[in-house]
């Protein structure tokens, strides 16, 4: 059985922390791999040293499978936020870019929303609920869905 250090700086707690966003899974795969990490002391270092086999867990086991199973719309939405400049995406700009109409644009927020992959942040505008999840459809999601 390993044997941890038991006090962890608040700091490295709270970027773990930023890192799950609340994801439950996201967290279970975050403490899984800082628990096989061969550090005895959990520290910032760690955190840099799983964070890429950690996203590519998060894109391969869970995010990819969720944006295979939306609409081709919901999937040229999310694509779209994703590739937007300016951050949180305001709901013109992807009115603007997917050239539909606000009661169109409205539906396919409500269907995200409603999926938990987006909610509000401010008056017209919306981000991503999931971590790392923006960085996924960039990385990979778009080429998924051979969005372009």
């Amino acid at each position: 059985m390993k044997v941890r250090d038991p006090e962890i700086s608040p700091a490295v707690v709270r970027r773990a922390a930023l890192l799950s966003d609340g994801y439950a899974y996201a967290f279970q795969l975050l403490v899984y791999l800082l628990w096989e990490s061969p550090d005895k002391h959990i520290t910032m270092k760690t955190i840099d040293s799983i964070q890429t086999e950690y996203q590519a867990q998060l894109s391969r086991n869970a995010y990819s499978k969720m944006l295979e199973e939306l609409s081709i719309m919901d999937q040229q939405f999310v694509i779209t936020m994703a590739k937007a400049s300016e951050y949180p995406v305001s709901t013109s700009y992807l009115r603007t870019k997917l050239k539909r109409k606000p009661g169109y644009i409205g539906m396919y927020r409500r269907r995200l929303m409603d999926s938990q992959l987006i909610t509000p942040a401010g008056y017209g505008k919306l981000k991503f609920t999931l971590p790392l999840f923006k960085q996924f459809l960039l990385d990979d999601g778009q080429y998924l869905v051979n969005y372009s």
